[in-house]
């Protein structure tokens, strides 16, 4: 009867704490690696939201004045916000939208990662 458990004890099947800190080691590696790359995504996600919102509501103006054939400067956000888009576009962490005389300007608020805070017009030169 000894035999047999002292048997069963030699026979465990697991991992070394060798082979356990060489696996931590190699994926603290993979994360030393990963996470730079991944912190810039979501900043570059916030401006490419943004410019594309941006165009979105400038060419639903550019539309508008084409079909009510008057200047693109006549466009004004507070007359014509329902016919344009029924639902604003509202960007990362509160970007808003509007239009005012024909030109569709973004106002970012603090904490947008990687934009600072003010108002862009269309195309977002500044945020390129």
């Amino acid at each position: 009867m000894l035999r047999f458990f002292n048997k069963r004890i030699h026979n465990r099947k697991g991992f070394t704490l060798i082979e356990l800190i060489v696996v931590i080691a190699i994926l603290g590696i993979l994360a030393v690696i990963a996470i730079p790359r991944l912190a810039g995504l979501q900043e570059n996600a916030n401006k490419k939201a943004i410019v594309a919102n941006l165009k979105m509501v400038n060419n639903a103006a550019m539309t508008y004045a084409a079909d009510q054939n008057v200047a693109l400067d006549t466009v004004d956000a507070a007359a014509t916000i329902v016919t344009l888009v029924p639902t604003w576009p509202t960007g990362p962490k509160g970007t808003t939208y509007t239009i005012t005389d024909g030109i569709a300007t973004a106002v970012v608020p603090a904490g947008v990662p990687g934009i600072a805070a003010g108002s862009y017009l269309v195309g977002a030169a500044a945020l390129q």
